[in-house]
């Protein structure tokens, strides 16, 4: 499980877009960060139609799922059509396109992972589409104060337009903007598509330039928005169609499903560390930036991982050194021991205790032979800890330790603690910005 799928470290809510990220036409609001552009060290877009992979795959089935391709392609005459891979879009892509998929897991707002695709479409003069959805992507809010003149607008199956229009903030320059918007939508920068009922919004915006264009005249702003590639993209544009998915949908290749429960991989901010976590679970970070002892800075990571409910369960924290938890005396017992792709083990534990029900709980070790489930293995620049929250039988419905040993809980709790994977040691490599 060496390889795991690249993780996002952070959402972005259309306020912060609005306020200091927007480049290029269309990009009035930007969603989901800058559209990529050749020579960013997640790979440039390969020349064609077919989708570019990531450069990551998925871990292996013992512990995560199999790689699987990019956004779908369809060659056609008219062009490919190009879909999500969880079926929320499709597009259909001219001939001499390129199609560039980053598409991922993040963490939602509510800490749950959720599948959030991130496609750009580049066309031979180098203006690109950009498409998002998913975390980070947001229902438009509410209406500004900016003029705004649509300058064309193509109607799109489902309710929607495809609409070249310009703002005008309080500042008094005009702002292009080339997007996606519900039929009945009043033309805005914060460009996306939200449907009643549906938690998953959408957004799909047009680019020419890296730097947003900003015009002094409303004839300025017309005639650049009034450009051939402008009228090329709403073409493209034209050809979308929205599935209203669950909000939750992942494509078919992601996730390993064990006993009915599917469970989604997940790896730390700045990548020390892999670990598979059931879908419903929710996940907190709390990672800092902190001054080393001998100069410099490193990186810490924190996690909780909480049931569905919001009940903690697990946490994980890496560091430079961390101390082994404590043994809990002679009345403990072991459950069960399970390897893990470095070599150490995952076991589950209980300590009855008189009058009432026992302390439970999973730890990682590296002692082996049966030996207390310590929770912390170290290596000479990193330590791991990775184990249960303080749990007694009352708290997981187990009366005493062969109840727990047998429950369903423990049986998660020891496959998350056992998928866990060490991917390097260097605790001075920040999370990607």
């Amino acid at each position: 499980m060496r390889t795991p799928p690249r993780r996002r470290v952070a959402t972005i809510t259309l306020a912060a877009i609005a306020f200091g990220l927007a480049t290029g036409v269309g990009a009035c609001a930007q969603v989901g960060g800058a559209p990529p552009v050749a020579g960013e060290s997640q790979g440039a877009p390969s020349p064609g139609v077919e989708p570019v992979p990531s450069g990551s795959r998925s871990p292996e089935p013992s512990a995560a799922p199999g790689s699987g391709p990019t956004a779908r392609a369809t060659p056609a005459a008219d062009g490919t059509e190009v879909a999500t891979r969880n079926g929320t879009m499709r597009i259909r892509v001219p001939d001499g396109w390129q199609v560039d998929d980053r598409s991922g897991l993040e963490v939602g707002a509510e800490g749950r992972q959720v599948w959030a695709n991130r496609l750009t479409l580049t066309g031979p003069g180098g203006e690109r589409l950009v498409y998002a959805d998913g975390p980070g992507v947001e229902a438009a809010g509410e209406a500004t104060d900016a003029r705004t003149g649509v300058v064309a607008r193509r109607g799109v199956a489902g309710g929607l337009v495809a609409v070249a229009f310009w703002e005008q903030p309080p500042d008094g320059m005009f702002v292009p903007c080339v997007v996606l918007l519900r039929a009945d939508a009043e033309p805005s920068g914060a460009a996306t598509v939200a449907f009643h009922g549906v938690e998953r919004a959408h957004a799909l915006t047009f680019w020419i330039e890296e730097e947003t264009p900003r015009f002094a005249t409303q004839a300025q702003v017309e005639a650049y928005l009034a450009q051939p590639a402008v009228a090329g993209a709403l073409d493209v544009m034209e050809t979308v169609r929205l599935d209203l998915v669950d909000p939750f949908a992942l494509p078919a290749d992601v996730g390993v499903v064990a006993g009915g429960t599917t469970l989604l991989p997940f790896e730390t901010a700045n990548g020390t560390s892999s670990m598979l976590v059931p879908m419903e679970w929710r996940i907190e970070e709390a990672g800092e930036r902190v001054a080393a002892a001998g100069g410099g800075q490193v990186w810490h990571n924190r996690l909780t991982i909480a049931l569905p409910d919001g009940r903690p369960v697990l946490v994980y924290a890496d560091d430079a050194l961390l101390p082994p938890g404590m043994p809990p005396g002679p009345q403990w017992r072991i459950g069960e021991v399970r390897p893990t792709a470095d070599n150490w083990e995952a076991a589950s534990w209980a300590v009855e205790r008189e009058g009432g029900s026992p302390f439970v709980g999973v730890g990682l070790t590296d002692a082996g032979g049966g030996q207390w489930p310590h929770g912390t293995v170290c290596r000479p620049t990193l330590c791991r800890a990775f184990g249960s929250v303080p749990l007694t039988g009352d708290d997981v419905g187990a009366e005493h330790a062969v109840a727990w040993f047998d429950s369903d809980l423990e049986e998660l709790m020891l496959l998350t603690v056992a998928s866990l994977d060490a991917l390097h040691d260097d605790p001075a490599r920040m999370p990607p910005d």
